[in-house]
This record gives structure tokens, C-alpha cells and sequence, in this order.
């Protein structure tokens, strides 16, 4: 990764690979500014949320799960972690928090850069720099944890690979497999091709706005979740909440589309169609690849059913009221990182007693038959 200036910054060719780097990292993170408290314990919970997820990476996926008089759900790793293992997992916590630290410090904030790295889920996404000699010749460089894109950069992901950044407060961008994305500023990246999917916070004090570019036309947005995805010939917007604005080349006006609407743009003449679309489906399948991180340690339970409803698009219902006053009161331990959203949810109800049936836009909980 490159730099300027005085920002710290890891080696371009990878994380780093030996206790005396991960030392250095370690040093330079401390180095920076000291956060307030409010946004110290936004990092140490980013942070800890990277550590859950390397975790349970090697965890083998029958491992069996804790439970204690509080309900917990709990990866159990095996015991006898190689030291080679032990570095590549201190390197990826300690990479995650000089990203972290940077963002929550205000560096990330300092002119050019727009975004900082939070997973990476598949082999190696590429990011390519913004300088001229970059550009030309086509260089890059590994995406890893902590990583922070500047304005110009592009990111690239292959067939198998879907990124996860923090591009500003309350906005979170994920970038699909075979997907190309550049980033022009601090309000506005460029799909090249491929697919994005945009969360706005609006519960946020100060939500980063966005504008999302693309050859066929430009996505706004207000406080919002939605998938924008560019073929050739069309520009495809899906809404799963909120509201957004979509202009083509050729439009005189934005035409808006709400939750549950699709608009399909053509590129060649600027006609704009809308047609209804699903929260949840085949259009959102590859999100769960890389959902958001979650730490449910201390949480309840309902906190964690908000989180499924927005990563899976389903909405939650209870069979019975006395089910549902009995989640408000369940409190879970443990990590449900390394999971897709659906392998989190039956991991939880199988240590809170309770059954999920999934329908195609709603799941029911209700208490588990004895």
C-alpha cells in the first residue's frame, strides 16, 4: 500500500509477516492521535469483530458450540494454534487496528482519503493506485483489514472475492465478486462494472452522502440500503429500504424509486423502467458472503434479529407473544463471526430453545418443540 506524507502505512506487498512487523504496526497504531473515548470503543468494537472473524476461520465448521445458563452461542477453536498461525492472526488484528485507528483518529479523514478496508471474503481483492505510473501499468497491490483507499483508487474483485469498507459515518459499501470500483472522492465512486450494494445509515448524526456514477447514469441516496448494478446496456438500481434518486446521461430529471422498486435504465436512450423487487433473494444471495460484523457478546437477542433483518432482507415475526417476551429477555455470548447470516440465526436459536421457519421474505421464531 502506498502513502504520503506522514501517515503510517503497511508494506505494499502484503500484511506483515513476522513478530518484529507486527511490533511496528503495533508502534505506528499507538503513534496516532488519541481518540475520544466515544470513538475508542467504536474501534475497539471493530476491532474485536476482526479477531472474532479470524477466529472462527479456523474453526472447523462442526465445532461444537458452548452453552451456559445464559444461552450462549461460542465457536470452541481447537487447541495446540501452530506459531505460524498465531503471527498471521496477531498481523491481521494488528492491521485491523491501525485501519481502525486511523478512521476513528480522523486520519482517514485528511485529504484523499475516502475509505478504509474491513474484510475480504475470497482470495485476494486488488487495489490499484492512483498515481499515473499505476494507472498505466495497470499495478496494484493486496486489499487486506485496515487498508486506506484514497481518492483514485481502484478496487478490483475476482471471481471469488467481495470487499467490505467503511467509506465515512453510517456508510458501508460492499463490492461484489467480477466487480470494479473507483473512488473519486469522499462523496462520490464510480462502478465500472459489476455490482454495489450501499448501506446509508440514517439513524446516524451525521450520514456520509454518495453518489454512485456509472456510464449509463448517477444513484443518490438518502438514508438507505440498495444494490446498484451496470451492465453494458443498462443500469439496474434495487431498493431494499429508504429511498434513492437515479439520473441517466441523457435524463432531464432524477426519477426516484422506494423500497421494494427496481429501476432499470437504458443506457442508450435514458428510458427508465420500474418494476417491483423482493427484499430478500437471488438479487442479494452474495451479500452473505460478507455480511457486516456483528458481536453479539453481551448483546440480546433482539439486537441480534435487527441485524439478521438487515443483512437477510426477511422480516422477523414470533409464533406467540409469550415467544417473543421471552427473546426480549435472552442475552447471548460467544461470536457467531465466520457465519453467514442464516448459519448465525440457527446457531442462535439452537442454544436460545427456539425453531426458525423461513418463507420467502419473512422468517417465523418460535419456541423450539420438546
Amino acid at each position: 500500500m502506498s502513502g504520503s506524507g506522514e501517515d503510517p502505512r503497511l508494506p505494499a506487498d502484503a500484511a506483515p509477516r513476522d513478530d518484529a512487523d507486527v511490533a511496528r504496526v503495533l508502534r505506528l497504531a499507538a503513534a496516532a492521535p488519541r481518540p475520544s473515548p466515544e470513538r475508542r470503543a467504536v474501534a475497539f468494537e471493530r476491532v474485536h469483530a476482526e479477531w472474532r472473524a479470524a477466529l472462527a476461520a479456523a474453526t472447523p465448521p462442526d465445532a461444537a458450540r458452548a452453552v451456559d445458563d445464559e444461552r450462549p452461542t461460542a465457536a470452541v477453536p481447537r487447541a495446540g494454534w501452530s506459531a505460524p498461525w498465531r503471527g498471521a492472526l496477531a498481523a491481521s488484528v494488528a492491521a485491523a487496528a491501525l485501519g481502525v485507528g486511523l478512521w476513528a483518529t480522523g486520519l482517514a479523514g485528511r485529504p484523499g482519503a475516502v475509505a478504509v478496508a474491513t474484510r475480504i471474503a475470497g482470495p485476494q481483492a486488488t487495489l490499484q493506485g492512483s498515481a499515473p505510473l499505476d494507472r498505466l501499468l495497470g499495478r496494484g497491490h493486496g486489499l487486506a483489514a485496515g487498508t486506506v483507499v484514497r481518492a483514485g483508487d481502484s478496487l478490483v474483485t475476482g471471481p471469488g472475492t467481495a470487499a467490505l469498507l467503511r467509506a465515512g459515518p453510517g456508510l458501508a459499501l460492499r463490492l461484489a465478486p467480477d466487480s470494479r470500483l473507483r473512488f473519486d472522492a469522499s462523496d462520490e465512486v464510480t462502478l465500472l462494472r459489476g455490482q454495489l450494494y450501499v448501506e446509508a445509515d440514517g439513524r446516524a448524526v451525521t450520514p456520509a452522502p454518495l453518489t454512485v456514477a456509472t456510464v449509463h447514469g448517477r444513484v443518490r441516496h438518502v438514508g438507505t440500503r440498495y444494490l446498484v448494478r451496470v451492465r453494458p446496456a443498462t443500469l439496474d438500481v434495487a431498493v431494499r429500504e429508504g429511498r434513492v434518486q437515479v439520473s441517466g446521461v441523457a435524463a432531464s430529471a432524477p426519477v426516484e424509486a422506494g423500497a421494494g422498486e427496481r429501476l432499470r435504465l437504458d443506457g442508450a436512450t435514458g428510458a427508465i423502467d420500474r418494476e417491483p423487487v423482493a427484499a430478500a433473494g437471488a438479487d442479494w444471495g452474495w451479500l452473505g458472503r460478507i455480511p457486516t460484523p456483528v458481536s453479539i457478546d453481551g448483546e440480546t437477542l433482539g439486537r441480534f434479529l435487527e441485524w439478521y433483518a438487515a443483512e437477510s432482507g426477511r422480516r422477523v415475526e414470533f409464533g406467540a407473544a409469550a415467544t417473543r417476551a421471552d427473546a426480549e429477555g435472552i442475552r447471548l455470548r460467544g461470536s457467531v463471526a465466520g457465519l453467514t447470516p442464516d448459519e448465525a440465526l440457527d446457531s442462535v436459536a439452537a442454544t436460545a430453545d427456539l425453531s426458525v421457519e423461513r418463507g420467502p421474505d419473512r422468517v417465523t421464531i418460535d419456541a423450539a418443540d420438546r
